[in-house]
This record gives structure tokens, sequence and C-alpha cells, in this order.
């Protein structure tokens, strides 16, 4: 299909552009009042974010895509867009306030997009001239880069953002209990280690230090000077003459020392510890949806461990804790962790996981988006049994073994809520609020909800009449419901910032607090043991669980109304409709680098040209282009490459390329997240090559298997050649692989399998083995099975130069292959690979060192590398 048949395309679909002085948003009517409300924010917002900044960011489109029930956003500097998905977050470990969700992501995602593309001065004219590769502030460190965003989103409101929420300085002061604050080089690499979210935590808390000891209008002194440094990507190695020399201009002090004297300043708090309260288990990492029943408390335990270099598993299980034995059982393994709390009714451990359905209206998931799955255990049998999936956020079993859920409003903020009995479902109520936890206790049904413009509160629902009755008032958060003793129940608030454990008597209406020195959440009673409360608390590796006996302390005066913040009205904002041709518009090329290049490995002759690259703001289009001339042929050199989503969950590649052109389609027939089978996905490819001799078209089928601690991956593809198709050969080939991999003894057992038969092609195939030559054949098949393993984790590196090592691994490997003419050959040996991150932890290397023995009794020593990328913006994603 013609290039400009594809563009044309979307003119027939339903993508919406409205418009205002800076901005544009691009979205689909499934989301449109939530399109409104992003526009108004980031009007609103905008000049408090560039003053911060000291830069406005350019006319940015903003495009909001529905991908189910997922929250985050994107920015994206070097094409210039950003993403934001409007499903409004509840809370899993934390309970942090968003007062308005659709305002924290669009500050935090336009302070992104206004940092990362200042420039000014010489970067500032070769941006203007060859396009984002030149923005200076993106070769930053994340810490720097996420800093910037979470100050921001934290100082629209007291009671909002990651700031204000507590649980970053609670951990912050567990670490200086411990003596045990990272340096800016781990901060700067993020070895794997609790929490997972360091550049948020470690760069928000640090430029809140900034701010306060020095003035936040140092940040756009400092971003304006680093705006400047056209060599900007050469100081991610060198940061004395990069961030280092603009901290020195805007702080007086480069980084490190900026670092170290916040660090300083964190270990000389005062110390503060839980008091009599009894720490219970010693695993670390996430620990979230604490239930009781009887005598054992159900959770969700959330860890992540690393079984090859840069490869790294998390693992979800609801564990069972006795508590009377101190024994811990593994109860389910989960494909995802759990969404909404634990509930436990009659015998059966009721929870939620996140599944994907197609039919959504995004580009970026292909289509794709997230459900929730509700599912039971029977606690005696352990038999698993899924009841209902869809868009429910929040559920409870009632007296009749009914079930009542809230799902979100689809045209405007709010909730409906909803009875599932084993032959029925209806509609029992609709709120102006989002419910997000529901729980059943003493006859009541007790739901936090929280109005728009304002955090949750804890009200009382009454499912005759559909009406919600408030109990529980503040500014602040309420979560983590709990069933409690004698008419009451528990729940968790961050008054002034404190995790701190609360029960409210339903009768009375009063609140007490329940005596903890430090951050508490999820705090319960368990059966036999009324005086004792158990909870969540925190550690300097992750959460556990922990006991204190219950003292109680009056706390009626932290609870008054809050003041809801009024919404400002979209009318004070100008705005009008676009079209489509907007969209069309972004595709204009974000890079356009001059490049020279060797036209050929004896580096005589060379290539002259431009680099283009671009991409529609929706991402339904995406090239890149490489002109030059060839002094070799004498006449123009084209490289080109396009890929197409208009049709998702179908993605459309062409590359041409010295009169070779290729181009395929892949389709998504099946995708979950579930264990078992879970993606299944058909292609085809094709070619024309050799001066548009041959002609080529090879169909094929991808099938992926995922267990808690098994992957198999498996790929066929079938080319084809017939000379009726204008080919001059007529060649049918089968090529199959199956990989998989076992994690065993905390490392890991791989085996990869590939077989050909390509007999009628004049190129042999090549079967790769380690430390020897490949061997070539036309039929064949070759068998690689490795087993790795962590030696010990490194942890070391500088800051200048900017390097780290992290993790060293070594492999005991074997490979095996044979031809169909008998030929084979094999290699076994040992490799050893540590883990090399360079230029703050973007470049990600693993540089390789094996010894093999051969088939022919030969040793062979021999080095390879194998590079990542983990830079967020060469990959076109910053997630929040």
């Amino acid at each position: 299909m013609p290039f400009f048949v594809w563009l044309a395309i979307p003119l027939l679909f339903d993508w919406k552009v409205l418009k205002s002085e800076h901005f544009t948003v691009m979205y689909r009517d499934d989301v449109s009042w939530q399109a409104y409300q992003v526009l108004q924010q980031a009007e609103i917002h905008k000049p408090y974010i560039d003053q911060i900044v000291g830069n406005s960011g350019a006319h940015l489109p903003l495009v909001v895509e529905d991908i189910g029930m997922y929250a985050n956003g994107f920015a994206d500097p070097f094409m210039n867009h950003i993403h934001l998905y409007p499903y409004s977050p509840g809370t899993s470990y934390s309970i942090e306030g968003t007062e308005n969700w659709l305002r924290t992501v669009t500050v935090h995602e336009y302070t992104h997009g206004a940092h990362l593309t200042l420039a000014c001065g010489g970067a500032g004219l070769l941006q203007r001239l060859f396009g984002s590769v030149f923005n200076p502030n993106m070769y930053s460190p994340g810490w720097l880069i996420e800093g910037m965003a979470v100050y921001t989103e934290s100082y629209i409101s007291p009671y909002e953002g990651r700031l204000n929420e507590g649980f970053y300085d609670s951990y912050l002061q567990t670490l200086a209990n411990k003596n045990d604050f990272p340096s800016i080089v781990d901060i700067t690499n993020q070895p794997l280690q609790f929490p997972r979210d360091t550049h948020y935590l470690y760069g928000g808390t640090f430029f809140d230090f900034l701010a306060e000891r020095y003035g936040v209008e140092r940040f756009a002194r400092f971003a304006a000077r680093y705006g400047s440094y056209f060599w900007a990507p050469v100081t991610v190695f060198f940061p004395c003459i990069g961030i280092d020399a603009a901290a020195r201009h805007a702080y007086g002090k480069s980084f490190k020392h900026l670092y170290d004297e916040w660090r300083r300043s964190e270990l000389m708090h005062e110390k503060s510890s839980y008091g009599p309260a009894e720490q219970l288990t010693d695993d670390g990492w996430y620990i979230h949806a604490l239930a009781g029943h009887q005598s054992t408390l159900y959770y969700v335990r959330s860890t992540s461990s690393k079984i090859d270099a840069f490869d790294v598993r998390t693992y979800h299980e609801i564990v069972a804790y006795d508590a009377t034995n101190d024994r811990q059982t593994v109860l389910k393994s989960l494909p995802t962790s759990t969404i909404t709390p634990l509930r436990i009714h009659n015998g059966q451990l009721y929870y939620t996981t996140r599944e994907v359905q197609f039919g959504m209206a995004n580009t970026t998931f292909n289509g794709f988006g997230f459900v929730h799955v509700l599912n039971r255990i029977d606690l005696a049998t352990h038999k698993t049994e899924t009841l209902l999936t869809g868009k429910m956020r929040a559920f409870c079993v009632i007296s009749n073994d009914s079930i009542l859920f809230s799902m979100d409003q689809e045209k405007a903020y709010g909730s409906t809520l909803w009875i599932m009995t084993p032959i029925d479902r209806y509609c029992v109520g609709v709120s102006d609020m989002l419910i997000e936890e529901l729980l059943y206790a003493h006859g009541y049904v007790v739901a936090i909800g929280k109005p728009e413009f304002a955090n949750t509160d804890i009200y009382a629902f009454d499912m005759e009449n559909g009406s919600f009755t408030r109990r529980v008032a503040s500014p602040w958060s309420e979560a983590f419901l709990q069933p409690a003793e004698h008419g009451r129940i528990g729940f968790t608030s961050n008054i002034m910032g404190n995790h701190a454990l609360y029960e409210l008597d339903l009768c009375t209406d009063a609140v007490e607090r329940i005596a903890i020195a430090s951050y508490a959440r999820n705090g319960i009673r368990l059966e036999g043991s009324p005086d004792t409360c158990y909870f969540v608390g925190i550690t300097t590796h992750g959460f556990d669980i922990f006991r204190t006996p219950i003292r109680l302390e009056p706390n009626n005066s932290a609870w008054d109304v809050p003041s809801q913040a009024s919404a400002p009205s979209l009318a004070e904002i100008p705005l009008y409709h676009g079209s489509y041709s907007d969209i069309i518009a972004t595709l204009l090329p974000r890079v356009r680098v001059p490049m020279i290049i060797p036209a050929g490995t004896d580096l005589r002759t060379w290539y002259l040209g431009g680099l283009f690259i671009g991409q529609d703001a929706v991402q339904e289009n995406t090239y890149y282009a490489f002109l030059a001339y060839d002094p070799d042929a004498r006449k123009p050199y084209l490289r080109l490459q396009w890929q197409g989503r208009s049709f998702s969950p179908l993605v459309a590649d062409v590359y041409y390329e010295n009169e070779r052109v290729q181009y395929g389609a892949s389709v998504p027939v099946y995708s979950r997240l579930r264990y078992g089978l879970n993606n299944v996905s058909v292609f085809i490819s094709g070619q024309s090559f050799d001066n548009y001799t041959r002609i080529e078209v090879s169909p094929g089928i991808a099938l992926a298997l995922n267990y808690p601690l098994t992957t198999v991956r498996c790929a066929l593809a079938l080319p084809y050649e017939r000379i009726a198709w204008g080919s001059f050969i007529d060649r049918h080939a089968q090529y199959a692989r199956i990989a998989g991999q076992q994690v065993l003894a905390n490392g890991s057992l791989k085996c990869t399998f590939t077989a050909f038969s390509d007999p009628d092609d004049h190129e042999s195939q090549k079967i790769e083995l380690r430390g020897t030559d490949p061997l070539l054949a036309q039929k064949g098949f070759g068998v690689k099975t490795e087993y790795v393993h962590r030696l010990f984790p490194l942890r070391w590196g500088q800051w200048n130069p900017n390097f780290f090592i992290e993790d060293v691994f070594a492999a005991l490997f074997f490979d095996y292959g044979r031809s169909s003419d008998g030929n084979d050959a094999f290699s076994f040996g040992i490799e050893v690979r540590p883990e090399l991150k360079l230029g703050f932890g973007y470049l990600q290397l693993t540089p390789c060192a094996g010894c093999a023995r051969t088939n022919t009794n030969e040793f062979a020593w021999y080095i390879r590398f194998t590079s990542y990328t983990s830079a967020p913006y060469l990959r076109f994603v910053d997630p929040l």
C-alpha cells in the first residue's frame, strides 16, 4: 500500500483535536472529558512550571490514551510529545495523595517536556538546525530528570504528590537510622534493590532539599546553563564538564558535593524507632493487602531477583503467615500483583489481578489495555475460581455472599455501584466520587471515596437508597479498611505525612489512634489476639510484618471536614477544535543530523548525507531516512524505514536500502497476563532483493507460555519463493526456534533449539557455536544450553568518569550443531559476565569473557559484548 494512502486512512477514524494558546490535545471519544480537563490543567499550571524550569515548552502535543485500569504517562522530548493515561490510581503499598490525577500527571509530564527541551546558546542553535538530538538537558541522570518533576507535582497542593505522601520521608529516616544511605553513584545507576523507583525517591527529596537550602529559582539557572552545553552528549561519561560544571554555576558546588551535603543532613536527623513493635518477617521488598482470618495473616508479597545479567524477574505471591507458629506458606503464585485489598468471607479469600483486553482507544499499546479479574480461593481446599473480569475498581462481599463492586463512570468523574449474585447483576447506586475501597463489617458497608479535587474520606453506603454518609474526613488520605472488634473498623491515614493506624467506632464516629512511633499501615487484629495489632512496617530493604500491643489514643481533633478545592472553569480558557492535519503536522522530522559514514569496511570511501527521524504525536507513523551520495556507485543512496500502526493491533513495517525492499506485518491474535499460553502472534514478512530478481514471502506464527518459574517462546517461519511471482527460483523453507528458561536455585537454566531446512537457497545458514567457527549448512539444527548464576554483587563505580559495575555472573554452557550431511560440532566451557553501566546508567554492557573446549579438543578464549540501553528518551518512553 503506498505510503500516502496509509497516511490518509486515519482521516476516517475518530481522532479528535482540541487546541488552546499553548497546547494541542489529541484524543478519541472514549476519553473526551478527560482530554478537556488535561488541556485545562496544562494551561493553568504552565506558568508555574515554566518559571521553575526556566523554559516555556514548545506547543507540545498532549495525547490522551485509554489503556484501561493503569495510571501512568510519559514525555518524549526526542519526538516532542506527551502521552497521558487518565485512569486515576488507587492505593497499593502507599496512599499517595492525588486530589486530581489528571492534574498530577499533566504537571509531572509537562515538567519533563519543558525541562528536557530547554536549549540555548550554541546548543539552542544546533537544536533549531538539527533537531532534538541536541537537547542538552536530555543527557541528565534519571534522578535529576524525575526529581524536578516530583518536586513540581508535590507543590501544587500540600496534600498531593509524592513529597507530601509520607513514605519517602519515612524510608529516608529508616536509612538514616541504620546509617545506610546510598551514594550518588548508587542512585544514578539503580542497582536492583528496594525500592524500584529510586530515581523518583532520591531525586524528588534531593531537589526538595536544594529548593529549601538554596532557593527554587536555582533550578532554572542550572537548567539554562546546562542547556547551553552543545557537548552534553559526551558529559554523561564525564559529569565534571557537564552537569557538575552547570551546578557550580548555579549552586557554587558540584552535584556530587551537593548530594553529599544533603546526605549528611539526612543522617543528622534525630533517630526514631518503632518502640514496642516486634518485627515478625524479614522478607523485604513489597508487602501489601494485609488481611486476617482466625490466627493467620494473609498478604501479597512481591519480590525481584536477577537470574542473569540485566535479566530481572518479579514474583507475586499470596502468603499465609501463621502468627501462632511463626510460619509462612505460599498460598498462590500470581502473574501480576493484586490490585485491591484482600477480602475474606466464609472461608473464602477474594483477590484481584490485572489482565489485558483488546478494544481500547490507544496506539501505544496497540489497542490493548488493562482490566481487573476478581478471583477467590477456598482456604480449606485451595481451589481457585474466577468470578468477574472487567473495569471493577473496588469490591466487598456482603452478608448473603453477593459481591458489591464499583466501576468508574465512562462519561464523567465518579462511580457506579453494582451487586453481583450467582444469577444476576444490577446497579444499586451512582456517585460523583471515585469509590476506591469497599468493606462489609458489622452490618455496615463502608467505602473509601474520593471527590474530585480532594483526597479520600471514609463513608457509609446505604444499599437501599444508594446514598453515602461521610464518617471520617480530612484533607489527607485514608485507606486500607479492615474489620476490627466491637463495631469498629481500622484504617490508615497519612495525616501530616505520617502513616499511622486508626480505628473508627461505627456507632459513635469516635476515632482513636493506635500508638506506634513510626511508619505503619494495614493494621489488623486477629481472632484470639484482640489486644495485639499486626501491621506492615518498613525496613531498609523493604516492607515486613510487625506486631505491637494495642494502646489507643483519642484522636477526634484530627478529623475535620476538608475544604474541597473548586475546579477552574473551562470557560476561562479559550479553546478551539483542530483536525487531523494537526496530527499530520507532527510528522516533520525531529532529528535532522548531517552524517558521514563509511561506505565499506576498508574505510576508503564514505557516504555524505543526512539522517532524518520523525513520528506523529499519536505514534501511528514512525520513520527514519538516511539520504546520502554513494561515491562508488556515483548516485544517490537512500535507506528508509517506516512503521505504521493505524490499524491496531496490526503493525506494518517497510524497509528500503540499495534496491532491496523488506516489508512485514504482525498481529497478536491472543494476549493475556495469566499463566499458561499468554501470547499468540501471526506475522507475514517479505522481501524483494538481488536487484529485484527474487521475491520472498514468509508467513509465520509465534507463541509464548509463562509460568511462575518457567518461560517458553516458540516461533515458526515458512519462507517461499515462486517463479510465477517474479522470483527466478522456486523455493520453500522452514525455520523454527524454541527457547526455554527455568529459574533454578536462584539461577537460570536456558535452552534454545533452532532448526531449519532451506535446500533451494544458494546461501548456507550459520549454526553459531561459542568459541569456534559457525557450522554452515542448508539443513540442520543447533542447541544452546547454559546455566547462569550470580557469582557476587560488586556494586562499585565512579561518578567521574561515570561508570558502575553492578553484579558478576558466570555461565556453564554446552553448544551443539548438526547439518543434514552428517557434519556436527560442539563446544562447552564457562563464561564470566559482569554488568557494566556507563553514562548515568543509560548504556548497559555485558563484556563476556569465555573459555571453550571444542570437539577438536582445542581450547579457545574469546570476548564478546552484549549491549542494552535503558535511556528512556532513546527508547521513546519515560514512565511516570
